[in-house]
């Protein structure tokens, strides 16, 4: 028997034999492992961190510890919903060159560099007003108008019929001095709106046409008097302005939420920018 044991092919059997069971024996351990799943206080607020796009450890630690039983348990299920998508996805190799997956994995990078950097420390009135300063042309407000208008349409009359028909008003509202108020008994129904208040250039040009949006935001044309006709592609429109808002750039205080939001994105993606050009020192870049 010793004599058999020294043969080369035996001891190469034998070696198999027994790398064979190792390895079954491993296989078996890795199969157990991956369908163990390990919920805990750790884990949970390692989700809850991805879940809500913030890492503030202090904060989210007290919200799982504040949250009711009832929460904890959707919280767990959602985890365990989740892991397990994950890890079949894993075992049919869904991760392997998915653009989709490598975006989601940059995506979640860019949190963890917000997180590491540590929390977002407050804007100062003076970083504020410095930020608004220099991107003053972001906060324009643009002109307005606010009118009403009295209309009688082209359809099945032609644009000549409609026009006549809005010149013999236009007498009847001048005599009778119609009020803003009082356009809604004459005319008739418009298909967008019969009131247009503090409406932008833009929004006139879609409803009535650049022309007439030219006309009734020229200075020249007069406030609190009915004018017109003016023709657009649905017929014939009389006009009464009530007021007019000239662009202009509104104080830090009018729009400070809009430019604390933005400020603070820009910071963001500043600390993003400095922590991947640390990460790119660790790496050669070949062309």
């Amino acid at each position: 028997m010793q004599k058999l044991l020294r043969e080369p092919l035996v001891q190469f059997l034998i070696g198999g034999l027994l790398l064979f069971f190792i390895n079954g024996l491993i296989n078996d351990n890795d199969v157990g492992d991956a369908y163990s799943i390990t919920v805990n206080d750790k884990v949970l607020e390692q989700y809850f961190q991805f879940q809500e796009k913030a890492f503030d450890n202090e904060r989210v630690k007290a919200s799982l510890a504040a949250m009711s039983p009832v929460e904890r348990a959707e919280l767990e299920s959602d985890y365990i919903r989740d892991e397990i998508l994950y890890r079949e996805a894993l075992a049919l190799g869904m991760d392997d060159n998915d653009d989709v997956i490598r975006a989601r994995l940059i995506q979640k990078m860019d949190y963890i560099i917000l997180g590491i950097e540590g929390a977002e420390p407050a804007a100062t009135e003076v970083e504020l007003q410095a930020y608004f300063d220099e991107h003053a042309a972001d906060y324009m407000l643009s002109a307005t108008i606010s009118f009403t208008h009295v209309f009688f349409k082209n359809k099945d009359r032609g644009q000549a019929a409609a026009t006549a028909l809005a010149e013999a008003a236009l007498k009847e509202l001048l005599s009778k001095k119609v009020s803003f108020e009082q356009a809604a008994n004459y005319g008739e129904r418009f298909y967008f709106y019969r009131n247009y208040i503090a409406r932008t250039s833009e929004f006139i040009t879609s409803h009535f046409g650049s022309d007439m949006m030219h006309i009734v935001f020229e200075d020249s044309t007069s406030l609190d008097s009915w004018q017109g006709p003016y023709d657009t592609e649905y017929g014939a429109h009389l006009v009464l302005i009530r007021e007019r808002k000239p662009s202009r750039l509104p104080s830090l205080e009018e729009v400070a939420p809009q430019v604390l939001a933005d400020f603070q994105r820009q910071r963001r993606e500043q600390v993003k920018v400095q922590a991947v050009e640390k990460l790119k020192s660790k790496y050669k870049i070949l062309h």
